[in-house]
């Protein structure tokens, strides 16, 4: 519970940064922040002595820009937060091209019983396209929070990027269905096979064979060889 108020709150936090400075000082703004991170960090702990630690390590950046802003009596610092967390996705998300597997892979290999090896180029790729945006957000809302009036900043951070998000998402989604026609036995994937079968294509045709030789390599027996069969012949 303590982490889905967490989440809640960072995807309100434009908006309720916003309404707060219509109402009060930045200094009192901030305060209060920080009097509700004590509140929540205390929530999920059952021992007093742990409070600092635990408040440090999930919410010592929220502090932070927390108390610049109370000390200088200035929004910017609360309005910085946005940009300051997609430079720290930019980084985790360059980290894995370097050491691999890159956080694209990893999230395919979550969601699929089988990850293709054909697939990791792509999903490299797709890592370094969310670095971009990452990139082009943190800078964004950089110039925003110094040159934005607030509700502008507010009105971008707290609806336009998830927008913005959601249609990258979604296009990569339909791109890959289309590109390599990767189907399981989801409702969905059920639709793309009819809609694009993948024997018409070529990347298609490697997908069945890699998925029928994926199958022989199951337990043998008619379930094993109906799936294979379903799996690997033309239609």
């Amino acid at each position: 519970m303590i982490n889905i108020v967490f989440v809640a709150l960072l995807i309100l936090y434009p908006l309720l940064v916003w309404v707060a400075l219509q109402q009060a000082s930045p200094r009192m703004v901030a305060a209060v922040m920080v009097v509700a991170l004590v509140a929540l960090a205390g929530g999920a702990l059952l021992r007093a002595h742990e409070l600092l630690p635990l408040l440090l390590r999930r919410f010592g950046v929220l502090v932070v820009f927390a108390l610049v802003a109370a000390a200088y009596d200035d929004p910017l610092a609360l309005k910085l937060l946005p940009a300051f967390s997609h430079l720290w996705l930019l980084v985790t998300f360059a980290a894995t091209l370097v050491h691999g597997p890159t956080v694209a892979e990893q999230f395919a290999r979550s969601v699929h019983e089988d990850f293709p090896d054909f697939l990791r180029p792509y999903t490299r790729g797709v890592t370094v396209v969310w670095c971009v945006f990452f990139a082009m957000n943190a800078a964004i809302y950089t110039w925003l929070a110094i040159a934005a009036p607030t509700a502008t900043w507010a009105l971008y951070t707290g609806f336009g990027f998830y927008v913005l998000a959601f249609a990258l998402f979604a296009g990569e989604y339909v791109f890959h269905k289309v590109h390599f026609r990767y189907y399981e036995d989801g409702w969905t994937d059920r639709i793309w096979r009819r809609v694009l079968p993948p024997e018409r294509s070529e990347r298609g045709r490697r997908t069945l064979a890699w998925q029928s030789s994926r199958q022989g390599g199951m337990q043998s027996g008619p379930a094993g060889s109906t799936a294979a069969a379903r799996v690997g012949a033309p239609r």
